[in-house]
């Protein structure tokens, strides 16, 4: 893949998942799965969503900058409290930690023709919000999430 600014085409299967023609039959049922789907567990998938092609070029350029990443790492309570009683047992839950650990690259350090930069934008009539597809977390180790001590 090339540094070009890509069509949203050159980035999602739109042979399988036709989100570009949502009055197609194709389409009403893309969106009537991912509204279910949404509905009952709060989030949908689609499976082959990404073409191979994209998903490797947006891999390897966030392999790319992932040195640059802004890491956070903190631990905290799990019962977020402003006080914690005094002379509570050892084994009380409001003394369990977790630790949240995140790494993210900066918007502004992809290419004007990253492939990342052609994702997220708002399609009102499936979700007024940016459908995101991240492959970072398409990785085999996911690079932010929660540890429980």
């Amino acid at each position: 893949m090339s540094s070009e600014t890509h069509t949203i085409a050159d980035i999602v299967d739109l042979d399988r998942h036709p989100i570009d023609d949502l009055e197609s039959e194709g389409g009403r049922k893309t969106l009537a799965a991912c509204r279910a789907s949404m509905a009952s567990r709060g989030a949908c998938r689609l499976e082959g969503f990404l073409r191979p092609e994209a998903l490797d070029a947006m891999v390897n350029e966030s392999k790319r900058l992932f040195p640059q990443a802004f890491r956070h790492d903190e631990q905290f309570r799990v019962y977020v409290s402003e006080q914690m009683p005094e002379g509570l047992p050892a084994e009380d839950p409001r003394h369990a930690t977790a630790r949240s650990a995140q790494a993210c690259i900066a918007w502004d350090l992809f290419s004007a023709g990253s492939m990342r930069c052609s994702m997220g934008r708002a399609k009102a009539a499936v979700f007024p919000v940016p459908v995101w597809a991240d492959p970072m977390t398409s990785l085999p180790a996911i690079t932010s999430g929660m540890a429980w001590d």
